[in-house]
């Protein structure tokens, strides 16, 4: 079996990891966070003792009489490399961390255990006897026979760890304005497009009708460190329900222009978009008044994007299109599931949405 090569490739379904425990996972998912905040190019040994310190309740009964805070601070004071490294950048394991993980598989498989928890972890860094955070917790009293007994006497009466659910030493996250994302905004959606790497996150504003903001897309690469918004739309205008090719660097998007009042918004549609990611240069534009109607429509708005197709020409839509019944002096509503072509700018109803609300 090949290893992952590097975290950003590990997934709960990756053969690796798959009997890892919960706590051990995150363990994995925070040396690579602090790997990124020493500034490292490579998770190593210091790295994984950091991230099972992030087990505070366990670590505190294993490691005692070790300070915990005070390895956290040695291990910063000693082990950061400079400049931090952005938070999504590929962190491969190094050699000694590959052992270490060898190692845990071990550990367990030799204490006849189906997973592999955050005690495995600890005992092969020590077996990893050369380096740096073995190292370190010889140094603080820790040796692998004790580490072992006390092991031995906790699967004996668990309560001899008490769970406070204490997190003091979590490695730093990166805050939302450095990720270039504004206050008062939730992630709604998350997209990816494939052909160019780049993440499309539609963000929705916080809060009751008085705080009402309108929707905004930002888009980032994967590796870049912020988001940048799409366009610069006024106070007014919404840019919502994204849509990406997965074989073209292609982003769908609607423009709605909304009215508050005291108790309510209300919304209309101006124009379906569709830009090249790469370059940001707009490929297409339906704007409202614009679609070609079946025989015996007379209007139509899109609501929602749902796809678009491979060559970036056709959207997938949910439409409202209006038609005047018979021996009936006004218009009828029907929501319609429709494929709206790019280029001709034909709207083609698939299937009337039927019970459903939209």
């Amino acid at each position: 079996m090949q290893p992952c090569r590097n975290l950003t490739l590990i997934r709960y379904n990756c053969r690796m990891f798959e009997r890892y425990t919960e706590s051990a996972r995150r363990t994995i998912l925070f040396a690579k966070q602090w790997a990124s905040s020493f500034g490292s190019s490579q998770i190593s040994s210091e790295h994984l003792l950091s991230g099972i310190m992030a087990d505070e309740d366990l670590a505190t009964y294993l490691l005692r009489p070790a300070s915990l805070e005070q390895m956290v601070f040695q291990i910063k004071q000693e082990r950061s490399c400079g400049q931090e490294m952005p938070s999504d950048a590929d962190a491969p394991l190094s050699d000694e961390a590959k052992s270490i993980l060898k190692l845990s598989a071990a550990e367990a498989d030799d204490l006849h255990d189906k997973h592999i928890g955050n005690e495995h972890l600890l005992l092969a860094v020590l077996e990893e006897s050369k380096c740096y955070a073995a190292r370190l917790l010889t140094s603080k009293g820790v040796s692998l026979l004790t580490l072992r007994e006390r092991i031995a006497s906790l699967r004996k009466d668990p309560s001899l760890v008490v769970r406070t659910a204490q997190r003091r030493f979590l490695p730093k996250d990166v805050t939302r304005a450095e990720l270039g994302i504004p206050e008062g905004y939730a992630s709604r959606r998350l997209l990816f497009n494939p052909p160019s790497e780049t993440m499309i996150l539609e963000l929705q504003g916080l809060g009751d009708i008085s705080n009402w903001r309108p929707t905004r897309l930002y888009l980032k690469h994967k590796n870049a460190a912020k988001y940048s918004q799409i366009g610069s739309p006024d106070e007014t205008t919404s840019y919502e329900s994204p849509v990406t090719s997965l074989k073209q660097p292609l982003l769908g998007f609607n423009v709605m222009t909304w009215q508050k009042n005291e108790s309510s918004v209300a919304g209309n549609w101006q124009e379906c978009r569709v830009l090249d990611i790469n370059s940001g240069v707009l490929q297409h534009s339906v704007k409202n008044g614009e679609p070609i109607l079946p025989e015996g429509f007379n209007d139509c708005w899109i609501s929602d994007l749902l796809a678009i197709s491979d060559d970036g020409g056709q959207i997938y839509v949910i439409a409202g299109v209006s038609f005047r019944g018979e021996n009936v002096g006004w218009s009828r509503i029907r929501h319609v599931l429709g494929v709206l072509d790019l280029t001709s700018k034909r709207l083609d109803p698939i299937s009337v949405l039927r019970g459903v609300f939209f």
